[in-house]
């Protein structure tokens, strides 16, 4: 069986969107609930209430006259909420994100449910629970296959979304084995979005840098609305607007890119440096980390890996500590390398290196310096290389003290 996701965009009519707003604010509020008093039970005793203590809460809630209108919304998204809090603190205590946080009406909404999603037999419309007619999606992608989840999203610009988990009858495609011949090491930069070690260069870009200028002047409108007013609430789309244009240029250029390296016949494998991005940008300056939060690598990494996988390719990611682009093919290493020195001459063989050219062919040696993958580990390499989420996977299952919930007020976050 294979399980894949299917994000459409959906119209709703007045009607729908306002039974929409209903689920999407009921979902919130039983979200900040629980989440409130599962803070101050932890407060008060040490310990988070169960799942199931949340739970059984929903009925009183529901028979209460001040809160009867939960009973107005599908049930199973209130337990969703649950589902989703519930792996929101495993995180957290993993260490593996912040500490959940409350919803504001401002943000994204979205709520999920198990089952219960039905495609009208026109193939126009998606049915949802307690929607008395379907409401019309286009649906460009088609699949064949039972549906398992649903989540219904609504952006701060106001347009709907449905994501569909869906389960399809069929075999996943075995990984094939990298070669050495036919692999391409990419090497991510800020000049250059992307240097291959084949010697192609993909410009960056720079959606946020082209729109920083009219961003700043609808953030500055922003703040001189007054609170609360239409005005304020029309700027505040705008600006969201603005960022959406960015992020969704963003997404596509990474789309594009990513599916004409997998379809590329030539490269039956990738290798790609396994970059600390949040450490990078905590400690860049300002305006250097926005520029790697601009070039979005971790999210054209994502992208690579889940296509390539579908495409039977490997996608080998490199220790994040490897000299890449310091070490010159003779095994010789340049220590007084700045970020500012984008050519260097090697003191021992005399050859004269590009900087992100030479990250790129080394990414591609020191992938097949593992010798999981056969090869004896290299001495220029500072730890091993390893299958794209692996160290990962295993830094998570390791011991350790949780975190405490004690620094985050019941009343903090928004």
């Amino acid at each position: 069986m294979l399980i894949r996701s299917y994000k459409y965009r959906i119209y709703p009519d007045a009607t729908q969107a306002k039974k929409l707003a209903e689920c999407f604010g009921c979902v919130r509020w039983f979200w900040n609930n629980s989440l409130e008093l599962s803070r101050k039970v932890y407060e008060e005793t040490g310990k988070r209430p169960s799942r199931g203590d949340l739970s059984a809460r929903l009925p009183g809630l529901k028979a209460a006259e001040e809160t009867s209108w939960l009973a107005d919304v599908p049930s199973q998204a209130l337990q969703m909420t649950l589902i989703n809090q519930e792996k929101a603190f495993q995180a957290f205590f993993a260490k593996r994100a912040k500490a959940p946080q409350f919803k504001n009406r401002f943000a994204k909404q979205s709520f999920s449910l198990p089952e219960g999603f039905r495609v009208e037999a026109c193939g126009e419309k998606i049915r949802l629970p307690k929607f008395l007619e379907g409401i019309p999606t286009n649906l460009h992608r088609k699949f064949v296959g039972k549906i398992k989840t649903g989540t219904v999203s609504k952006t701060a610009t106001g347009k709907y979304y449905i994501s569909l988990l869906v389960e399809e009858v069929g075999e996943e495609v075995a990984i094939t084995p990298p070669n050495e011949a036919t692999c391409l090491g990419i090497d991510l930069g800020i000049k250059d979005f992307a240097v291959s070690s084949d010697e192609t260069r993909i410009s960056n870009p720079k959606f946020l840098s082209k729109k920083l200028k009219k961003l700043r002047r609808a953030q500055r409108k922003l703040s001189r609305r007054k609170k609360d007013s239409n005005r304020r609430i029309a700027q505040r789309k705008l600006v969201a607007r603005q960022h959406e244009k960015v992020a969704s240029s963003r997404l596509d250029f990474h789309h594009q890119l990513t599916r004409r390296l997998v379809e590329n016949q030539n490269y039956g494998s990738f290798a790609v440096e396994d970059l600390g991005i949040k450490d990078m940008m905590g400690k860049a300056p300002k305006s250097l980390a926005r520029q790697i939060g601009d070039a979005g690598w971790f999210q054209f990494r994502t992208i690579l890996t889940y296509k390539a996988s579908r495409a039977g390719k490997a996608v080998i990611a490199i220790d994040r500590f490897a000299a890449s682009s310091k070490t010159c093919s003779c095994g010789c290493k340049n220590e007084s390398l700045k970020l500012t020195d984008r050519e260097w001459t090697c003191r021992k063989c005399g050859v004269t290196h590009d900087r992100d050219l030479l990250a790129a062919k080394n990414i591609k040696r020191f992938a097949f310096a593992n010798p999981k993958l056969g090869r004896e580990p290299s001495e220029v390499t500072r730890g091993e290389s390893e299958p794209l989420g692996a160290r990962r996977a295993a830094k998570n299952t390791k011991k350790g003290a949780s975190p405490s919930l004690e620094a985050h007020s019941p009343c903090g976050g928004g």
